[in-house]
């Protein structure tokens, strides 16, 4: 199984990115995000999904800012449901795991060694006053997806990397783009 860390500024694209590639791919690609179960504890406070305020945002990222010092609860929460996708889908090849901050993108290249890709979407929009969105460029990402075109480029890059992991899951090429 390949983990591509995936990380952009909010409204760069990455989840259109993920579905894309999940449309283009051949093998079975999952997306998790490492912000999830602090959008979790979000909507039992009475939070909504679709306040994507800078307010918002900057609430998710202190607590997961907090719940990392408290115990680093973030990335055992990503380690865990990667497990877990090994353990009980076998069938997936592919997993993308959001994640902003450099920090923990470290962790999870150091968990999961040379099984990751890190990936950047690109978008010129204006960035959120909050820690995890201003860390996205405090890292250097083996590949980079420029998305400030039209959706056919975005399927066209997307649709790339899926015959690429495709490739790679059937032993015809290997998986290590890092320079």
């Amino acid at each position: 199984m390949k983990i591509i860390i995936i990380n952009g500024a909010a409204n760069s694209g990455k989840d259109t990115f993920v579905k894309l590639v999940q449309r283009f791919a051949s093998i079975e690609v999952v997306n998790i995000s490492s912000i999830d179960p602090v959008k979790e504890l979000m909507e039992k406070c009475g939070w909504t999904r679709e306040d994507k305020s800078d307010l918002a945002r900057e609430t998710m990222s202190r607590i997961k800012q907090s719940l990392v010092d408290l115990n680093d609860g973030p990335f055992w929460y990503i380690q865990s449901r990667i497990e877990a996708i090994r353990w009980n889908r076998p069938n997936v090849e592919a997993v993308f795991v959001h994640v902003r901050e450099a920090e923990e993108i470290e962790k999870i290249k150091w968990a999961f060694k040379k099984k990751c890709l890190t990936l950047l979407v690109k978008r010129d929009v204006r960035i959120p006053e909050n820690f995890s969105d201003q860390d996205v460029m405090n890292f250097s990402y083996d590949l980079v997806v420029r998305n400030n075109g039209i959706i056919k480029d975005l399927e066209f890059l997307a649709f790339y990397l899926a015959q690429y992991l495709d490739r790679e899951s059937a032993g015809k090429c290997k998986f290590d783009l890092a320079a």
